[in-house]
């Protein structure tokens, strides 16, 4: 289980205090290495990414796929929400089950997986001997469903962006973990920043470029041969890399907590009820007319239970099943909860 304290907000990367510090016993070369592996990769996937992303309606729109602007738009839309739900889920994975290391090269599998389907798409022949032959013009009635190839483009991209949801939810943590001093960090995460904006403007200004003017499927090519070769420089750099043992996260301990807390607190209420209900009935034997104490018990009564968040009667002190530490870092996560909600009508708004 994991015993983290709540001051873990403090830091940029998060480090459960229950788990002794990873000894690096690696040489000043494979320290840096290690970072410039991850740097690298880095560029170069979010170059791949936006090859994809920043022109999959125009390409389903294009005389290669001929979609109707609303269902490649609905498609694109597929895609980015199943890369932010991957994201979650996988992020979870890594920390709880697999490491991140390992995480980051089955999301790469997958990515490559679903990214070699996009340039056979791009080339007409390819795609007529895989999906039949291309309607003559789009009807702006056709569903989604029945647009041409829809099963195994979407398919395509719902695999390519489960992959994406992987790498990019432990990509920037696991560089930081290569830093074991703290005041180096930030500076990490400058370069990693430099990184994915120069593999965005390397996608925009030259493979959509090469896309839209010369042919989708040599700048698909071009992607695809660099997300493999990603793949390859990542991999290249595992013996270089410190791998952090996988714990329980916070995500994993949230539930337990939750039901936990509801259970104590029950039991609370009802032991208090118990007892208020006995000291009335001993005061009403002694006192026939004491209502001003009755009254003074039930505030005290209350006050003692307006003491107690509600997380906090998880905690061992108040009988719960749990550590401090533990319903402290969960309960670190109501702030990010409410984030997440406010995100929710922004991007509503923005993807409109």
């Amino acid at each position: 289980m994991a015993n983290t304290a709540i001051d873990e907000l403090c830091p940029l990367v998060f480090h459960p205090k229950h788990i002794p510090t990873k000894i690096d016993n690696r040489t000043k070369t494979q320290k840096a290495l290690s970072v410039w592996f991850i740097l690298i990769t880095v560029g170069f996937e979010r170059l791949a990414f936006y090859s994809l992303a920043g022109n999959l309606v125009l390409f389903l729109t294009s005389d290669s796929i001929r979609w109707t602007s609303f269902n490649s738009i609905t498609a694109s839309l597929i895609f980015y929400g199943t890369s932010y739900i991957s994201a979650v889920v996988f992020s979870w994975i890594s920390d709880a089950k697999l490491g991140r290391a390992k995480t980051i090269i089955i999301g790469f599998c997958l990515y490559l997986v679903g990214y070699l389907f996009i340039p056979l798409f791009s080339k007409v022949e390819i795609f007529e001997k895989l999906c039949g032959t291309l309607p003559a013009y789009m009807e702006e009635s056709t569903s989604y469903s029945k647009e041409t190839c829809s099963g195994l483009i979407t398919a395509a991209l719902v695999i390519s962006a489960i992959g994406v949801g992987a790498v990019q939810a432990n990509m920037a943590i696991f560089g930081a973990e290569q830093i074991q001093e703290e005041k180096f960090t930030t500076r990490y995460f400058y370069k990693y920043y430099i990184a994915v904006n120069t593999g965005c403007f390397l996608a925009f200004g030259i493979i959509a470029y090469v896309q839209q003017n010369k042919s989708y499927f040599i700048g698909y090519v071009i992607s695809t041969i660099l997300l493999a070769v990603t793949f390859v420089i990542f991999v290249a750099g595992y013996r270089c890399y410190i791998h952090i043992k996988p714990y329980d996260s916070v995500i994993t301990n949230f539930f337990p907590i939750l039901i936990n807390a509801f259970q104590t607190k029950w039991k609370h209420q009802r032991c208090a009820r118990e007892k208020l209900n006995k000291r009335r009935a001993l005061k009403q034997s002694i006192y026939s007319s004491d209502d001003e104490n009755e009254n003074h018990d039930d505030s005290v009564s209350d006050t003692d239970e307006q003491q107690i968040s509600f997380f906090d009667y998880a905690k061992a002190d108040h009988d719960g099943r749990y550590s401090d530490r533990i319903v402290d870092d969960v309960k670190s996560l109501r702030p990010i909860i409410a984030m997440f909600l406010l995100l929710i009508p922004y991007w509503l708004i923005y993807v409109q």
